[in-house]
């Protein structure tokens, strides 16, 4: 079958069950990829959160945040920028938590199992493990080398390799995380049949530039985990669902408000693990001082609609600032997705930039 049509699912969609259970997988056979990246190194160096799973309830269980400030009692930590970031997650009315993300200096990703499928919080965390690996030796924060040579628009251009694709460091580090979680999947997929059918999302973001006067960020995106843009003038969608659904308002088939229902909502057409080759989208967004960046889970957009979102990540204690901690935002995401009837897995990210630096300007 042509990689590039949509195709349903073989069990079925998530309009044939009883609730919605996390999206499901377009199946594909093909060879695996060999999967050459170093897990080991990523754990010494950059420890990745999970969610607790003994805490279904609803409580966003994993927390974690990285910001301008140095490790108290530890050396100095060299001039940072002023960012902020903060991420929760809860397992929800589920058995188990497979969403993943993990957080470093200038760079948070986040991967959501198939839902459904044997192998799902393993997909997520070859996922997660993969990216943070690849972004993990560069110098964080940026240096002026690894500024991507972006138009003013935000918007980019899909695919890896499209026009106007990542070639500086830091997209490079993007697209090769990207490959080497999907060649990792698929190798997991083809020596264990009981995960046969496993696959996760990935939506990442990493600065290109850091400085006191805002900010340049570079996203990558597979699946159908969100990124959101948080200003002061309201909030925007930056990432396109890879979806059955998606792909249909794309093309004018249906509109978006019959996307909201249609049985193929959670059915992907791309994922991480299920084709030899992935295409991850890629967007160029700057932040300003105040500004937040959201990735998260579909366990947030399924019931958050964008004012929710705005409302949760925007801290009016902090509005005068133009700033606010950012792991509280992310509880606050979390804590209104479970409050509003979710059903699955539920993590945010916030990525802020503060209003004040501590540090100089990282790159100009």
């Amino acid at each position: 079958m042509d990689r590039s049509a949509p195709r349903v699912a073989a069990e079925g969609t998530a309009g044939d069950r009883p609730g919605h259970d996390g999206p499901h997988l377009a199946l594909a056979a093909g060879a695996a990829g060999t999967y050459t990246g170093t897990m080991a190194f990523l754990r010494r160096r950059q420890p990745v959160h999970r969610a607790d799973p003994t805490s279904p309830t609803g409580r966003a269980a994993g927390t974690s945040r990285t910001s301008a400030a140095g490790a108290p009692g530890g050396p100095a930590a060299p001039p940072r920028p002023p960012v902020d970031i903060g991420a929760a997650t809860a397992t929800g009315r589920r058995a188990e938590n497979q969403d993943r993300y993990a957080v470093g200096p200038a760079w948070a990703v986040v991967s959501d199992g198939v839902g459904g499928h044997a192998g799902g919080a393993r997909a997520a965390q070859l996922t997660v493990d993969a990216v943070a690996a690849a972004l993990a030796p560069l110098p964080w924060p940026p240096t002026a080398g690894t500024a991507e040579p972006y138009p003013g628009d935000g918007r980019v251009g899909r695919g890896e390799e499209g026009r106007g694709g990542p070639r500086g460091a830091v997209g490079g580090a993007l697209a090769a995380g990207a490959r080497e979680a999907n060649a990792g999947v698929r190798a997991g997929r083809t020596g264990d049949p009981s995960v046969g059918t496993m696959g996760a999302t990935l939506t990442a973001a990493a600065a290109t530039a850091l400085g006191s006067g805002g900010s340049r960020w570079l996203l990558a995106s597979v699946g159908d985990s969100p990124a959101w843009l948080v200003t002061p003038a309201g909030l925007a969608r930056i990432t396109d669902d890879h979806t059955v659904a998606a792909a249909l308002v794309r093309s004018g088939v249906i509109s978006p408000g019959d996307a909201a229902t249609h049985p193929g909502r959670h059915v992907l057409v791309q994922a991480v693990g299920t084709e030899d080759r992935i295409a991850p989208d890629i967007v160029a967004v700057d932040l300003a001082p105040g500004d937040a960046l959201v990735l998260a889970s579909d366990g947030v957009s399924d019931v958050l609609d964008d004012a929710a979102v705005a409302a949760a990540v925007a801290d009016p204690t902090a509005a005068a600032a133009g700033g606010g901690d950012a792991e509280a935002a992310a509880r606050r995401l979390v804590t209104a997705a479970l409050a509003a009837g979710s059903t699955d897995n539920v993590t945010a990210v916030v990525v802020r930039h503060l209003a004040r630096s501590t540090g100089d300007d990282a790159a100009g």
